[in-house]
């Protein structure tokens, strides 16, 4: 569900080369609807999940989840969500000093409250993706139904687009922030530069999760955490100028051995049930 964007992309892909029959979908009002006509599924991958603040995006899993239980069919075995790492770390948390590693049993405090109050982005996206993720599990607990969830909680993802865009301008939000703000000329000095969080995973490995999961007995029910390292400004930077010369010119020196901004010592993941599910060498 939700296939022409940046994760569904490579989803997409990764079940077609597997020979997989697919139905697709994207997020047009209806398209649940239309998508469940015939019915009888396997698996159910959504990873359409809010990123705004609104009441209807909110509960846009619990409605899928929903439609799945009412025409999924009785083949239908798992649902598979695309989560996110902010319904997981604290909102409140004091950047400068990390604390204890975040695990799957952890939930971010903050209030859909807050997240009216707040008018930057990152802020409203935290509350939107733990709600609906909750909502979710609100339903599958409340209903008895013949399949689970397993929901993939993730950071930062960044890597290569699969689906075509008309050119470098349409990158997508975090690669674009994390990466091409700095080839486009947007960011012009190293100081005073953060991010609004300091860990990534790779698109490609996030896609990969998304298939393995479906089929893994151990994930049902389960939060999955899939972080692979630290990101910043400055690591961007090193990492970019190391293996791309010629794109020196464009792109700022900063600070190269000073790699997270001053004042910022982020709380780590303890992403040792990604290993336990998909095995040590599953990349």
């Amino acid at each position: 569900m939700g296939t022409n964007g940046f994760v569904a992309s490579h989803i997409l892909f990764g079940l077609v080369e597997r020979n997989y029959h697919i139905v697709a979908t994207v997020q047009a009002e209806g398209a649940y609807d239309e998508a469940f006509r015939d019915g009888g599924f396997d698996y159910i991958i959504h990873n359409a999940s809010p990123l705004n603040f609104t009441m209807g995006s909110l509960l846009r899993t619990a409605r899928l989840i929903t439609c799945a239980h009412k025409s999924g069919g009785p083949s239908l075995k798992r649902f598979v969500l695309l989560g996110s790492a902010v319904a997981v770390l604290n909102e409140f948390e004091d950047i400068s000093i990390a604390e204890k590693l975040y695990t799957e049993v952890d939930w971010n405090p903050v209030t859909a409250e807050h997240g009216i109050e707040k008018k930057e982005h990152y802020h409203k996206i935290q509350p939107s993706k733990k709600l609906d993720e909750q909502a979710g599990r609100r339903y599958m607990e409340e209903h008895n139904l013949n399949f689970d969830l397993a929901v993939i909680n993730l950071d930062i993802i960044i890597g290569p687009m699969f689906q075509n865009v008309p050119g470098p301008h349409s990158a997508n939000e975090t690669n674009e922030i994390a990466i091409y703000n700095f080839m486009n000329g947007k960011y012009t000095s190293i100081d005073g530069l953060k991010y609004p969080f300091y860990h990534f995973v790779d698109v490609r490995d996030v896609a990969l999760a998304h298939i393995l999961v479906r089929t893994i007995s151990a994930a049902g029910t389960k939060r999955i955490i899939l972080v692979s390292g630290l990101i910043s400004p400055q690591i961007i930077i090193n990492t970019t100028r190391k293996h791309f010369p010629e794109l020196k010119d464009r792109i700022i020196e900063g600070h190269p051995e000073q790699l997270l901004p001053p004042g910022v010592d982020p709380t780590g993941w303890d992403s040792s049930r990604s290993l336990e599910i998909f095995g040590p060498d599953w990349k």
